[in-house]
This record gives structure tokens, C-alpha cells and sequence, in this order.
């Protein structure tokens, strides 16, 4: 039986999967978290009589106390999350069945280009829902979200409001939690974008084998078994782990990469989409994009590489959808960036203040690097002054790697709080300061307001100063209480 079936026994049954919130007729799912088992409080479930118990642990009904007392079904399945994901999909009339549904994983680029793609659909008249680290949203319509990928529950109902609304398409920011954790495995993809894996929640995960695996998940199981007709993988290639995904057979890859950022001969001969860039600024780049043979000039109002395979990853989606190269470039010199992502903060103090969301030391490099070729090219000699601190109750191991990168890659640093939680934060500036190797161009602020206003006192004309660790973020996490805490605010407030 499939079990998306007992909807037509239970018309009015909806899935459920908190034994405190369940209603009678409800279909109750136990799932095994990291924390708590809900197949241990099933006495309580069947109290509350529901239509239909499904369980994964056979043995769960045997340790319940009267189980004659039910009355409902009980039904045994493999993986009850990925059955709860099911059964929220069918609740909600399956609509990623209505949507061209477009996932981007990665460790870094998820939000800028999962933006991009919104922006590329939107101009082609295919009106875009988006699911992601900084909200919700559709058109002006707007949801606040606190997980980069919702739980099944709310993610089915999300596309169902945008469908609704009248979308015709979905670009979500699909999370390595969000795949081991089965919470959008019943989602219809047409296309999945894999911009790149670095070191990140190994917290979670544990190492980097099995990060990887989780986000392979996506196109050898989630895209794989997509019923869509034409299913697409866009990998970037510059990746060394882009370069190891394994693609179904009935999946078509569209490949793309750089010019220049890998050792000779290390770009897979016949990647699809490659670029050279002609000029750099701050204000953006002039790029020839190259495909199927043939040059395509290009003007982007971003700078950085990183920023370049996320448009190359979004002309890849275009293709995918059919539409010319020479049309997509087009509309891409109107697109001016995404909230928090390398955002430039105006001033008349002529400092370029740039806030970006960079947390993790791939990230942190990518953007400093950025800067530093900018001002390589501009030949003017100013500093490079970064604020950055990482997060409490979070992956350790990387905060001496990112002390290490911004000491090395900054003129000056000013180590700071993040987002301490519930660790110390002088004890989180400790970790990351014995990365810094004994330098001296740095100075240590756990207040991270007088952080920002340290580095642009000392900033000057032409000099620039970038913030990194919460970009978009407008709170800060001290203990378990979350003060509003804006970044950009911040700034303006010290250089109007």
C-alpha cells in the first residue's frame, strides 16, 4: 500500500508527528530524533486516539502497555521520517507536482544563488517562490524562517501558499540537515545545483565523508526519483567533491567552472559553462562566458569568483528550462546582489563596508580574496580591515582555520563575537585567536558593536572594511536570549 493512500480512508486525518499537539483521527508518525524517540511515548499517542500509528521500530507496539486499547491501524515502515515527508506532501495536494522546483546545496552560495535563480525565472516570466536562510517569500509576500530548510510540514505547506499565489516555480536552499533528515524527500525536482562542500557542520555530521554523502543524497535519491520528465544536475566543477557526485542515468548534468582558480588540466575537459574575467571592481565585472564553443561578454554588478559560479550555476538552470544564453546574460546587468552577501554599505567617508554572511573558512577565504584582487587590480594600496568572530555551540575545530585566514588575508583583524549561545565567548575568541600563528595584526572586542566601530575608525579614504559572520541576520544569540543586533545598521549609525 502506498501509504499516501490513507488519505482516501481518512479524508479528514492529517499527518502529525508531536504527540502533544495530535488530535483525534489524526495520522500520528514516530520518529527518532537525535534527542528524543517518539516511538517511547506511544501510551500517550494511543490515549489520544488517532486513525493510524505508523511506526518504524517493529517493536514499538510490544512495549506499550494495552495495546488492544487502539483501535486505529498500525502500520510498520523502513524510515518513518521519509513516510511522514509522504504524507505531508499528499496533505497538502502535492504542488511541487505544479512548480518547476529548483534545490541549490552546497556549504557556501545557497542564498545568493537560490536569489539568483528567483531573479533569472521572475524575468522570464515564471514567478518565483523562495525557501531559504533569509525568509520565506513570494512577490512581496513574506514568511520569517529560523532553518535554512524548513520541516516537511511547513516546507509542503510554503509551496502550497506559493502555488496558490500564483507561482510557477520554487528555488529552495536544500541543507545537509534537511536531506539526512528526510524533510523534503517527496519534493518533485526538475533541478539541483551543487555550488561547492567545504568544512561545516561537522558538529552534525561528524566528518566530511558523511557530509558529503548527505548532500549527494540530493541527486542520487531525491532527484533520481523525481517523476518530473527532464531532471538536470548543475555541478560545479571547480569542486573537488563536484567532481565525485554520482549522477543518475536519468538525470542530464550541466557542468561549470572556472578559468584560472584550478591548476591546469584540473577543469574536467567538456565542462559546459567556464569563464574569464575581463574587469574587476567593487562595483562589479565584465566576464566572457563560454559555451558550446562560442564567447558571450557579460556585465555583473558582483564581485568575487565565488559570485561568478553562482551565476554560472543559474545560467545552467536557464538551460535547463530551454532558455538561450544569449537571452539569460542579458537580463543579469539589472540583478544588484542579495541581502547580507557581500552587501556594500554606502558612505560619504569613502570606505568601501562590505557585510557579508561568510561563517565558514571557505567562505571567509573567498570573500578576502575578492578584496584583495580588487585591490591588486585598483593598484592603490589601501588596508583590508576584517570583524569577524564565529559561533557559539557550534563546529570548533574551524575557528583557529578562520583566525588563521583573516590574519593572513587582512591588514588588520578584529576578532569578535558572533553568535557566543551558550559558550563563553572570550573562550570562543581564544580558539580563534590561536590560528592567528603569532601575528600581530589583530585586535581582539568580544562587544562586537565596538568591534565594527574600532575598524572603521581606523579605516580610511578608498580603504576596505569587511564584516563578516552574520550578514543578513538582524539578532544576536547571547545565552538562549536573541537581542536585535543589525550589522548594516551598526555601520550607519557610525559613518551615516
Amino acid at each position: 500500500m502506498n501509504i499516501t493512500d490513507l488519505f482516501i480512508k481518512y479524508p479528514n486525518a492529517k499527518p502529525c508527528q508531536d504527540h502533544r499537539i495530535l488530535d483525534a483521527g489524526d495520522i500520528f508518525v514516530a520518529i527518532k530524533g537525535s534527542t528524543f524517540d517518539a516511538h517511547g511515548v506511544l501510551h500517550e499517542v494511543i490515549a489520544k486516539n488517532p486513525a493510524v500509528i505508523v511506526v518504524q521500530d517493529s517493536s514499538a507496539f510490544s512495549k506499550v502497555s494495552a495495546p488492544k486499547d487502539f483501535k486505529g491501524e498500525k502500520i510498520i515502515v523502513q524510515n518513518s521520517r521519509a513516510a511522514f515527508d509522504q504524507l505531508c506532501h499528499a496533505y497538502f495536494g502535492s504542488p511541487s507536482q505544479k512548480l518547476f522546483c529548483v534545490g541549490v546545496t552546497g556549504t557556501n552560495g545557497k542564498t545568493t544563488t537560490s536569489h539568483m535563480v528567483e531573479f533569472a525565472l521572475n524575468q522570464f516570466n515564471l514567478g518565483t517562490g523562495v525557501i531559504g536562510t533569509i525568509d520565506h517569500h513570494y512577490q512581496n509576500k513574506k514568511w520569517e524562517t529560523h532553518l535554512t530548510t524548513p520541516g516537511s510540514l511547513e516546507f509542503y505547506s510554503r509551496l502550497r501558499d506559493f502555488v496558490e499565489l500564483g507561482a510557477k516555480a520554487l528555488s529552495v536552499e536544500v541543507s545537509s540537515h534537511a536531506l539526512d533528515q528526510d524533510r523534503m524527500s517527496s519534493c518533485e525536482f526538475d533541478v539541483g545545483i551543487f555550488t561547492n562542500l567545504t568544512r561545516d557542520h561537522l558538529d552534525y555530521h561528524g566528518d566530511m565523508e558523511k557530509y558529503f554523502k548527505a548532500k549527494e543524497k540530493f541527486f542520487t535519491e531525491i532527484l533520481k526519483n523525481s517523476p518530473k520528465k527532464s531532471k538536470y544536475a548543475v555541478i560545479n566543477q571547480d569542486d573537488a567533491y563536484g567532481r565525485q557526485i554520482q549522477i543518475p542515468k536519468n538525470v542530464q548534468k550541466i557542468s561549470y567552472g572556472g578559468s584560472g582558480s584550478l591548476p591546469a588540466g584540473s577543469l574536467p575537459k567538456g565542462t559546459d559553462l567556464t569563464y574569464e574575467i575581463l574587469e574587476q571592481s567593487f562595483a562589479g565585472q565584465r566576464l566572457n562566458i563560454n559555451y558550446q564553443g562560442k564567447k558571450y561578454v557579460s556585465q555583473i554588478q558582483l564581485s568575487g569568483q565565488f559570485n561568478i559560479l553562482n551565476y554560472l550555476a543559474t545560467l545552467g538552470v536557464l538551460l535547463a528550462k530551454q532558455i538561450p544564453i544569449s537571452k539569460s546574460i542579458e537580463i543579469f546587468s539589472n540583478f544588484t546582489g542579495v541581502r547580507g552577501r557581500l552587501e556594500k554599505v554606502a558612505n560619504n567617508k569613502g570606505i568601501h563596508v562590505f557585510v557579508d554572511y561568510a561563517h565558514t573558512p571557505d567562505a571567509l577565504e573567498n570573500v578576502l580574496k575578492t578584496l584583495v584582487d580588487v585591490r591588486r587590480e585598483s593598484k592603490n594600496g589601501k588596508k583590508i580591515i576584517t570583524v569577524f568572530g564565529c559561533g557559539g555551540d557550534r563546529d570548533k575545530g574551524k575557528r583557529p582555520i578562520m583566525g588563521e585566514i583573516a590574519s593572513r588575508m587582512s591588514d588588520f583583524a578584529v576578532i569578535t563575537s558572533d553568535n557566543p549561545r551558550t559558550e563563553d565567548p572570550a573562550q570562543i575568541i581564544k580558539d580563534i585567536e590561536a590560528g592567528c600563528a603569532g601575528r600581530k595584526n589583530y585586535e581582539i572586542e568580544a562587544d562586537r558593536k565596538k568591534a565594527i566601530e574600532k575598524a572603521l575608525n581606523i579605516a580610511k579614504n578608498g580603504d576596505a572594511v569587511l564584516i563578516a559572520g552574520k550578514g543578513h541576520e538582524d539578532y544576536q544569540i547571547v545565552g538562549i536570549t536573541k537581542y536585535h543586533f543589525d550589522d548594516v545598521e551598526v555601520v550607519k549609525e557610525f559613518l551615516g
